[in-house]
């Protein structure tokens, strides 16, 4: 998403709207600047990306998979700085049950 659409869009709706239910941060990925005003601009760095129908993934997840060419270690830094983590959403619970 190029900068000046990303400004737009954040001015009439904020920077926590989905586009296509994919949260801003998705769309920015592949563009550096937008990416590092989005964060600049208190986006939340982990929030929820459904990749699929039962798969949910932070940004930092998703640029861990890419290749690992400058471009994508630059934006892994970028996440990391504004307190982004490689996270994989479940909807699994765990129990500890004890015998008594």
């Amino acid at each position: 998403m190029e900068l000046d659409v990303l400004q737009s869009i954040v001015s009439q709706y904020g920077v926590e709207c989905t586009i296509r239910n994919k949260p801003l941060i998705y769309w920015c990925l592949k563009n550096r600047k937008a990416l590092k005003w989005l964060l600049q601009h208190d986006a939340n760095p982990n929030v929820e990306i459904w990749i699929r129908e039962d798969k949910r993934v932070s940004a930092l997840w998703l640029a861990k998979r890419q290749t690992s060419t400058k471009y994508w270690l630059k934006i892994r830094s970028l996440l990391h700085k504004y307190g982004g983590i490689s996270i994989r959403f479940s909807d699994f619970v765990s129990l500890n049950i004890q015998q008594k």
